[in-house]
């Protein structure tokens, strides 16, 4: 074995094996029985490629190159014959796949039988699934008599899932069963996708780590605004509904906030973080939501408005009524139209002040419908700057201005972030504090520091030089920095 400062029991923790175990493989006495665990080892040494290549070829395994090579003779293919039938070029299929998809389309495709796929998908560095859920329970520490209470199974399903041999365990037959064990063994998105592949399931979609330069649209990936939301709820849990004006510099996270509104309606509880609340509005399930950006020029006329608006409100429209009266016939249930960036509607030459009136009047008539709007200042200001003074804007007597993150929720994010690159936590904790204090905890400067800081470590870089590049990305953010005074 590779000579390194790692101790057995700290390689047997990492991997998920018994002391014992690593203790023969380290003294030379045995060798692992499994090519996974191989892989396991290099990974958890951190080789370099070239170490790697030579520590899998000190096991009498065959690398996956050699396997690849023995198989294409087998079934009488080449490199260029192989990347023909998966409609992919040579030059990827001549390197190592880079997800077991590949990999398995490889075997399917040279023909090899269900035992010989695994060994050859293994090679390629993605364990079977008994070998994975092995993994996931020594690191977790769970029994399988307590996995069994908390899904609900008898614990001898368990023990067919965890098998550990060559063709891999007896995996679950529903992907549901899986997704509930993998939220149990808290594995993140990129390993639960891994565990559904495994056991031959689609797998999810994988969220970023970092979101940068675009609006929240997850709801997993939006963190902190509790105060805010607390008051949202308060004045739409009852009647009449309230107006409400989301204000704040750019970057801030309004338009992230409506998204989270507007897309927590559909969300369940499986897509949420763990004690993530959502329950804000329990009593207005049958509500009915519309959002409209006023980025999208397709808006900019009073047509465009009303009709891109009745779609969203799955309303059909009437060529016999005009577009208030159809909308008025349609709030007999709560009604809420979230618009963002109203300062940039108001500059459409088209949506003049009898346009805003008219929402004025729509607001003013029903008690069951509520308006939320984004804008950088005060909306009676933005609409004096436009020379458009409506009365529409004098209905949100309801403002709530939006400030950096709290610290604790902050750093929730930074976590969050950790946990979907596949990283440690306690690899970023030293850097936590700079990364705060570089932000000023802005969403959007938090998001670009958070995929700096992931991306070098990732690539291994020095503390110097990625704090150098770090800041090299914040400041071509000047104009924002100007706004924020950061």
């Amino acid at each position: 074995m590779k000579k390194t400062d790692m101790n057995s029991d700290a390689l047997a923790q990492r991997i998920g094996l018994s002391h014992d175990t690593i203790t023969r493989w380290m003294t030379g006495k045995e060798i692992p029985t499994l090519y996974e665990y191989v892989i396991f080892c290099a990974e958890a040494l951190n080789l370099d490629p070239t170490e790697y290549d030579e520590f899998l070829e000190a096991v009498p395994f065959d690398s996956f190159a050699t396997l690849l090579n023995k198989e294409l003779k087998k079934a009488k293919y080449n490199t260029a014959k192989l990347a023909k039938s998966l409609n992919i070029s040579e030059d990827i299929v001549k390197k190592t796949p880079n997800t077991r998809a590949y990999a398995v389309a490889y075997a399917k495709t040279l023909g090899l039988k269900p035992i010989d796929q695994e060994q050859f998908v293994a090679a390629a560095g993605f364990p079977a699934f008994g070998v994975l859920f092995h993994k996931y329970i020594q690191n977790t520490g769970f029994t399988l008599s307590k996995l069994a209470k908390q899904l609900g199974i008898d614990r001898t399903n368990l023990n067919r899932w965890k098998q550990v041999r060559r063709e891999g365990g007896n995996p679950p037959n529903k992907p549901e069963s899986l997704e509930q064990l993998a939220k149990i063994l808290h594995l993140n998105q990129i390993d639960t996708n891994d565990f559904l592949e495994a056991a031959g399931f689609s797998p999810k979609k994988t969220l970023s780590p970092c979101v940068v330069g675009l609006p929240i649209q997850n709801i997993s990936q939006f963190f902190g605004r509790e105060d805010e939301l607390k008051r949202i709820a308060n004045l739409w849990n009852s009647f009449p509904l309230q107006n409400i004006a989301v204000i704040g510099s750019q970057g801030i996270g309004k338009s992230s906030l409506l998204n989270y509104l507007l897309n927590l309606q559909n969300t369940v509880a499986e897509d949420l973080r763990p004690n993530q609340r959502h329950d804000w509005f329990a009593n207005l399930r049958k509500a009915q939501w519309a959002k409209l950006d006023f980025n999208n020029a397709l808006i900019w006329t009073k047509d465009g408005f009303f009709r891109n608006l009745l779609k969203r409100l799955n309303i059909k429209e009437n060529n016999g009524l005009h577009f208030i009266d159809i909308l008025e016939q349609h709030l007999d249930v709560p009604t809420f139209i979230l618009l963002d960036n109203v300062d940039v509607g108001l500059s459409a030459a088209e949506l003049d002040i009898s346009f805003w009136s008219s929402l004025r009047s729509l607001s003013s008539e029903n008690e069951n419908l509520a308006f939320i709007i984004t804008s950088p200042k005060v909306p009676e200001l933005e609409a004096k700057i436009y020379g458009k003074p409506s009365g529409f804007f004098n209905i949100f007597g309801h403002v709530i201005k939006l400030e950096p993150l709290l610290e604790e929720d902050a750093r929730e994010l930074l976590y969050f972030g950790a946990d979907q690159a596949k990283l440690s936590v306690p690899c970023i904790e030293d850097d936590i504090a700079w990364i705060l204090e570089q932000s000023g905890r802005w969403p959007i400067l938090l998001q670009i520091l958070c995929d700096c800081r992931f991306q070098a470590l990732r690539e291994g870089k020095s503390e110097a030089v990625w704090k150098k590049e770090c800041l090299e990305r914040l400041s071509d953010l000047s104009g924002f920095k100007n706004l924020t005074g950061l």
